[in-house]
């Protein structure tokens, strides 16, 4: 199974055009930039014990991977995000691993579409 839903990429390069071709090229540098602050925010959510942090970090992660078809990505991050919103962390550290490696997955996606739109 793809870690990118290629539908997505497809239909937010084709809504680009012709007023904003760089649309897409735009939420990939954004989503790479942005994620490593947000994985950040997680990991000192669970290492704090930190509910509130952890929920709003999912939340936000949840969306962009969402937004760029990462559905995996966005399924733990709503994991997450359920979890902190009970008011605790525990149990949600295997999912912080899978989010990571998956990020690394998403990336690799990402920068490949990246060079094809190029």
């Amino acid at each position: 199974r793809s870690s990118i839903d290629s539908n997505v990429l497809a239909t937010l390069r084709n809504i680009g055009r012709p007023d904003d071709p760089d649309l897409l090229d735009r939420l990939i540098n954004r989503f790479i930039h942005d994620t490593p602050r947000l994985l950040t925010s997680v990991r000192k959510g669970m290492a704090r014990r930190d509910a509130k942090a952890l929920e709003q970090a999912a939340h936000t992660l949840r969306g962009s991977s969402g937004q760029l078809g990462a559905g995996l990505m966005a399924q733990l991050c709503a994991k997450l995000e359920a979890r902190a919103h009970a008011g605790t962390v525990d149990g949600a550290a295997a999912w912080v691993g899978e989010l990571e490696a998956e990020y690394q997955r998403v990336c690799l996606m990402l920068e490949l579409e990246r060079s094809r739109g190029a």
